[in-house]
């Protein structure tokens, strides 16, 4: 969080990115790859929330702070979180301050060579601005002055942009077509009657959702990666749930889908118990998926019933690739190996599993154009 870059102004705390540089050190060593997100939720610590600094939040307007009761969003609507984004989105001296932050971020942790990007404002709220004005007057023109000052530190990894928060429970997003290099679209999804605890009505809520989200990345020529989801995992149908938003990330071919939330203590949306024992959605969320695909992926899915994973991809014509394809495949669904069909003839392609990595991979027949592997556990 900001907070914890800049405690003070124009002071940055060394020893929490050189924690930072462990954690993400860690990771690497897992092969595991990260994106830095510059997180808040309703602003500040110093008016209940997380994230911006207190030197940056005005705290006087209200005592004692308000706090609405309800689910936890509701605070967004306080005096002071109103007041404290409205004046954050005009002051360029509280955004330049912002962007120094990350570009220390950057220059201290961003060079590792497994973290692959940038995720600049968590969920931008748009406080008293109407938000079809906001996300193009106001949110357009902070990430276009992020991304600058980003760019002189790195011109390399992926910068990851956000829409206004409202689109995490499903509402279109307004924020127009940005022009830099290199971006990626991050929105958020949640649905909001799991979110309040109603019942599972299925996937139709979800499928408007993923549809809007695949169009709007389109529209922003980016790839979709969704930077949030999930759903408390103690209640009713949450494994339908998790079923289903699963079955939307692979029909709709997301790159990438980031559940909120593993560290604990995370509550409801932890997939473990407290005492260690796994919940039952664990089995859906840990599943075979590509790595990485030599060429253009045209499909893939995982049924855990029988168990089978499919995965369809065609050549790549603009250019030559060499290294195979990669899927994960964990050990609880394939647990004595893999039996592997191809549409490929045989003898034009080879295989290898890895056991220890989890990993099987694929060098497909050079000779085609279009490529089909169906996986099996062995019996």
């Amino acid at each position: 969080s900001w907070e914890k870059v800049e405690p003070q102004k124009g002071l940055y705390d060394q020893a929490y990115l050189q924690h930072m540089d462990k954690v993400i050190g860690w990771c690497e060593k897992r092969n595991i790859w990260v994106i830095l997100d510059m997180h808040q939720d309703i602003w500040s610590r110093a008016i209940g929330g997380n994230g911006a600094p207190f030197w940056a939040t005005k705290d006087d307007l209200v005592e004692p702070d308000e706090d609405f009761g309800g689910p936890w969003a509701l605070d967004y609507y306080t005096q002071e979180c109103l007041y404290n984004f409205d004046r954050f989105w005009k002051s360029e001296s509280l955004q330049k301050s912002f962007r120094n932050a990350w570009t220390t971020v950057i220059t201290k942790l961003g060079k590792r060579k497994n973290v692959i990007g940038f995720d600049l404002f968590n969920e931008p709220f748009n406080g008293n601005a109407a938000i079809h004005k906001f996300e193009k007057d106001l949110l357009k023109p902070f990430y276009e002055k992020v991304i600058a000052d980003i760019r002189t530190v790195d011109a390399d990894r992926i910068v990851f942009v956000e829409p206004a928060i409202h689109t995490s429970v499903g509402a279109p997003s307004f924020l127009p077509k940005m022009s830099e290099k290199n971006l990626g679209y991050i929105p958020h999804y949640y649905d909001i009657t799991m979110q309040i605890g109603l019942p599972y009505y299925g996937a139709l809520q979800s499928q408007i959702g993923y549809s809007r989200m695949t169009t709007e990345a389109a529209l922003q020529d980016m790839p979709l990666v969704v930077g949030e989801w999930g759903t408390h995992l103690n209640m009713k149908q949450s494994v339908e749930y998790i079923r289903d938003q699963l079955k939307l990330q692979e029909d709709l071919l997301v790159s990438g889908a980031l559940m909120w939330g593993f560290e604990p203590p995370a509550g409801g949306f932890h997939p473990w118990n407290a005492d260690g024992s796994e919940r039952p959605a664990l089995a859906h969320l840990d599943r075979p998926y590509p790595r990485r695909v030599a060429g253009i992926p045209a499909r893939f899915s995982f049924d855990i019933q029988k168990p089978e994973f499919v995965l369809e991809w065609n050549r790549d014509s603009s250019r030559t690739v060499t290294g195979p394809t990669v899927i994960y495949l964990p050990k609880r669904h394939f647990p004595k190996g893999v039996q592997i069909t191809s549409s490929d003839p045989q003898g034009s392609w080879r295989w290898s599993h890895d056991p220890k990595h989890n990993t099987l991979s694929i060098w497909a027949s050079s000779s085609h154009s279009w490529h089909q592997i169906t996986l099996r556990p062995k019996r």
